[in-house]
């Protein structure tokens, strides 16, 4: 682990002082943002983070890819990046809302194979463990991911939003004093403990709201 520290302290410290900073000061923000308004600007955001992301694969991953087959200047690269910016922009509830669902859909799944798969192993019964698995994962499937995007998504979102986002809030900040690994712990600590009190401000803030309320209305 010391190794690892050294190692990390001696790349953070070629990056000048002031971009460093900058950038630590910057992410602590968004951080506390997210932990105490993530579910209720969860439109905005994800949004934001989908026009971010297809700028970046439009403008650096296409575009290297371009220059690699003929050479495409400076502004090709900045046309695509634009281009799949506003594609990923419009794109990015509807991609949400079904990345929800078959999340929710997998969680029945795996729910519907496993847990019948147990029992019946208990009494040497593998294989039909396994066929009511399958029949129960299908039977399963849509009402999971039903119950995943109107009830259970809306809680996950909240906790890991605060909790990790006042840990990672509290980790940059004492980043910007020390690399101490014991002190950014105890500030990662500390961060957890502010990160249940963002949540419990969270569920007050959205306690009527549902996940359809916050992605699907304008």
């Amino acid at each position: 682990m010391g190794n690892e520290v050294n190692v990390l302290e001696q790349i953070l410290s070629q990056i000048p002082t002031e971009i460093l900073v900058s950038t630590l000061i910057t992410t602590m923000i968004a951080c506390i943002f997210d932990a105490f308004f993530g579910f209720k600007f969860l439109r905005p955001l994800v949004i934001i983070s989908a026009i971010y992301t297809g700028f970046d694969i439009g403008s650096v991953e296409l575009g290297m890819l371009v220059a690699d087959v003929g050479g495409a200047g400076e502004i090709l690269p900045l046309v695509l990046g634009i281009v799949c910016a506003i594609l990923f922009g419009l794109l990015a509830l509807k991609v949400y809302k079904i990345a929800v669902y078959i999340m929710g859909g997998c969680f029945g799944i795996i729910f519907g194979l496993c847990v019948p798969m147990v029992v019946f192993s208990l009494f040497d019964l593998s294989a039909v463990g396994l066929i009511v698995g399958i029949i129960l994962a299908i039977v399963l499937v849509v009402p999971a991911a039903k119950l995943f995007y109107n009830k259970l998504y809306k809680p996950l979102y909240i906790l890991t939003s605060s909790i990790g986002g006042m840990m990672a809030a509290a980790m940059c900040l004492a980043m910007i004093f020390t690399f101490d690994i014991a002190l950014i712990g105890l500030a990662m600590l500390i961060g957890f403990v502010l990160g249940i009190l963002a949540a419990i401000y969270q569920f007050k803030l959205n306690r009527d709201v549902t996940l359809a309320d916050r992605i699907e209305s304008k």
